[in-house]
């Protein structure tokens, strides 16, 4: 009896000692880092099926939420999947386009311009338009991401842990030269503004570790229930 005891001590120990290890080994990923998209650059839609496009578009410093970096040059370029279909909406109308196409980022952060970031769009995006006064309407495009690539010493900077896990693209206040009409219809404009977020991917181990300290509670108090039936 004395035994089972000691070993029962022991197995608690250990399943906190567990938990205790995985909690404090998951990475902070519920922080993102953020690339800040400024003015500038083409935003294009050339109508029918084709595909909703950024080109040059400004980026302006990329943070963690405490450190923040200035891009030197900051380039975002990128191409949804084809239009899909849209619809009219209570301001306007709106144009949603399919999954895939690409996206990546290029700037320097203090040691050359180099590609920052690659993905693409994981599901579908979506251009919402439009209100107020041509040629700035309050308009918004805004896509989920897949994250396949982001730099290594972005990374090492902001404290990120690759690789990433996906993001999500918001980009506001188009400035139009070609004002949307309706949708399926092309246009074009500048980018106003907006934002890019990328997530990390929790660590494998650490999701491990933790499943195996709560495992062994519930070992532990199924053993504890049978003593006492």
């Amino acid at each position: 009896m004395k035994d089972f005891r000691t070993m029962k001590k022991a197995a608690v120990i250990a399943a906190l000692f567990t938990l205790f290890v995985g909690f404090s080994s998951i990475p902070a990923m519920a922080v993102p880092i953020v690339f800040n998209l400024g003015f500038g650059g083409t935003v294009s839609y050339g109508g029918g099926d084709s595909a909703f496009t950024t080109t040059n578009g400004a980026v302006t410093q990329v943070g963690n939420g405490s450190t923040n970096l200035s891009i030197a040059g900051g380039d975002l370029d990128f191409a949804t999947g084809n239009y899909i279909g849209g619809g009219a909406t209570t301001s306007g109308f709106e144009n949603n386009y399919a999954a895939g196409g690409s996206v990546t980022i290029h700037g320097d952060i203090g040691s050359g311009s180099v590609l920052l970031m690659q993905g693409n769009f994981a599901d579908t995006s979506t251009f919402t338009c439009c209100s107020g006064t041509s040629p700035v309407y309050a308009s918004s495009f805004d896509g989920l991401l897949d994250i396949s690539y982001v730099d290594a010493d972005l990374a090492a900077a902001l404290g990120f842990n690759p690789p990433a896990s996906g993001g999500s693209i918001a980009q506001v206040e188009i400035f139009f030269g070609t004002s949307p009409t309706a949708t399926g219809v092309a246009f074009s404009g500048t980018q106003g503004g907006g934002a890019l977020s990328v997530s990390e991917v929790p660590e494998p181990g650490s999701l491990l570790l933790l499943g195996s300290g709560l495992a062994g509670f519930a070992i532990w108090g199924r053993k504890k229930l049978a003593i006492k039936r």
